[in-house]
This record gives C-alpha cells, sequence and structure tokens, in this order.
C-alpha cells in the first residue's frame, strides 16, 4: 500500500542500491522520475528504465518530493539542501517499505507468525546449546516489553551480539542455519555482510518457495556491537545505531515466546532511550527517529552461506 504522502507525487529517488530498486519495483504505480545517485558509476545508466542522474541535475527537474531510499539520509538531506532543495521536499520513507516485504506485515499473518515464534524458540535453543550469546534488540525488544509478542506492524527479528561474542557466532553459522525449522514451500537464505574484510551484520531471510505463497517474507539480522566512547554502536553496516554501553556489557534474561532470552541490562531504560514514549504502540516509522550516527559510506560486500 502506497502512503498518501507519496501517491500521486512526480518522486526522484535518491539512492539507486538495492533498496532503492527494491522500493521501485515493488511500488510500480509511484511517478518516479528519476534516481539521484552520487556512484558516478551508477550515473548515466538506468533501473527498469529509470534514469540515474547526478544530484546536481535535480535542481533543474521539477518534481513534489525527494525520497531518500539509502541509510545515509543525514548527509543526503544536507547535500541536498546545500542544492537548494526545500527540506519540505525531502521525506524518507516508513522502514517497513524498504524491508523485503515493503510493506506488508509479517507478524499480523497466522502462518508466518507460528513460524517466526517456532524459530525463535529454536534460535534460543540452539544458541544456548552451542554457548553463542545474542542479545533481543530493537523492535523485537519493544514487542516482547510491550506486548509479550511480536508487533504486528513490525517488519523484521532484531537480534545483537557484541564485538566479542560475533565471531563465535560466525564460526557456528551452518549449525545454526541447519538447526533452525523449515516450513514446506519456504527456503531460508543465509548472508554475511562484510565491509573492509570485517563481517558486520548476518541476515537469515525466510522467503516462500517458487510457486509458492505460504509466508509473509521476513528476516532476522544479527547487528555486531562495538563499544567506542561510551556507547554500544551498530558497526560497519550503513548507518549506525547507537546506546549507551551500560545496555550491553551485561545482559539481563526475559521470558519471551516460551523461551529465555537475553535482553539488554536496564532493558527499559534502554527502550525508552531508542523510542522515547516505548509504552505508546506507533506505526510507520523512518530511520529519522532512532538515535544514530552516520559514518563516511563505506561499500559492504555479500556472501552467501
Amino acid at each position: 500500500m502506497i502512503p498518501d504522502m507519496l501517491d500521486g507525487k512526480r518522486l526522484i529517488l535518491f539512492g539507486a542500491g538495492g533498496a532503492g530498486q527494491g522500493f521501485l519495483s515493488h511500488f510500480p504505480a509511484l511517478d518516479v522520475l528519476a534516481f539521484a545517485d552520487n556512484d558516478p558509476a551508477k550515473q548515466g545508466t538506468d533501473v527498469n528504465g529509470v534514469p540515474v542522474i547526478l544530484p546536481d541535475a535535480i535542481v533543474g527537474m521539477s518534481y513534489d518530493l525527494v525520497v531518500i531510499t539509502t541509510g545515509w539520509w543525514k548527509s543526503i538531506s544536507t547535500q541536498l539542501q546545500a542544492l537548494g532543495v526545500p527540506s519540505e521536499k525531502i521525506t524518507l520513507p516508513p522502514k517497513n517499505m524498504l524491508a523485503i516485504h515493503h510493506g506488508q506485515h509479517p507478524f499480523s499473518h497466522g502462518t508466518t507468525r507460528g513460524f517466526a515464534t517456532e524459530i525463535m524458540q529454536r534460535l534460543a535453543d540452539t544458541t544456548a546449546s552451542l554457548g553463542l550469546c545474542i542479545c533481543l534488540d530493537f523492535g523485537t525488544l519493544l514487542g516482547a516489553y510491550r506486548d509479550g509478542n511480536f508487533i504486528p506492524w513490525d517488519d523484521d527479528i532484531d537480534l545483537a551480539l557484541t564485538e566479542d561474542d560475533f565471531p563465535a557466532f560466525l564460526h557456528s553459522l551452518p549449525a545454526l542455519k541447519a538447526a533452525l525449522p523449515i516450513l514446506p514451500g519456504t527456503v531460508a537464505n543465509v548472508s554475511v555482510y562484510s565491509t573492509n574484510g570485517v563481517a558486520a551484520a548476518v541476515t537469515i531471510t525466510f522467503l516462500n518457495a517458487s510457486s509458492h505463497e505460504v509466508i509473509i517474507p521476513f528476516e532476522i539480522g544479527f547487528l555486531r556491537r562495538v563499544f567506542e566512547d561510551g556507547k554500544a554502536v551498530t558497526k560497519g553496516y550503513g548507518t549506525e545505531f547507537i546506546a549507551p554501553e551500560i545496555h550491553f556489557r551485561s545482559y539481563d534474561r526475559f521470558f519471551f515466546l516460551g523461551r529465555n532470552f537475553n535482553v539488554p541490562h536496564k532493558a527499559e531504560s534502554y527502550l525508552r532511550f531508542i523510542y522515547g514514549d516505548w509504552e505508546t504502540p506507533k506505526q510507520n516509522t523512518t530511520l529519522a527517529e532512532y538515535p544514530t550516527q552516520e559514518p563516511s559510506y563505506q561499500k559492504s560486500l555479500k556472501s552467501s552461506l
């Protein structure tokens, strides 16, 4: 479903990478005039017939909104305003529109929610048996504390590991994948994202097999948190989410979906830092609503297990 703020508007998408391309392919009814991108290798090409232009070319175009479809939204917003783009014409889409299901609600779908619950239970059992230390994070933690379940409109499952725990997790990935349940008609793909040769994140993506429509696709993200300057930072994979390091130096335990999971120390304080009034449900959040810091652009390399 296209949000009202984009419906019927002449759009320029800033960011011709995977997220922007997926956004365009899943919402073909959008009136997209062009992609803008800072990568010279993309400029002058096209994406499904939509031209990729230099950002400077935006000022000569007639458009309604520039939609930032990449994680580097802070620096791009600054760049656009320096070019003369009014701030009211710069927007971010709800982050679930950039997810693999593009705005659908996997955990509102009974079969998908039940499958995700079984996965989390198996994940808790297997990581415990392997001695791996993972922690609930972001919306998954919020749903556990506020709702006792997945948030119906959440777009993925969020888990974190410290930089000290991440190497053992990477070593155990084949065993972890083999232990996860498989629903007939679905497939699971494991991807490792690395920057400058350092693994920074892992995703396990659950998709429908060819010619099947069993679940709404969803993803489990395992982010590496690095301690620096008193913060626990999701380092090396796009925009860096920050939190006081006290929440990840040690963990508490919380019963969720029939299992005990690690959660950040003083979890309610952590949720307040991330979400403010975390007890009041809110939909259609954007990256701008999270505490982040933005590193210089670094290309992440994706490899499959």
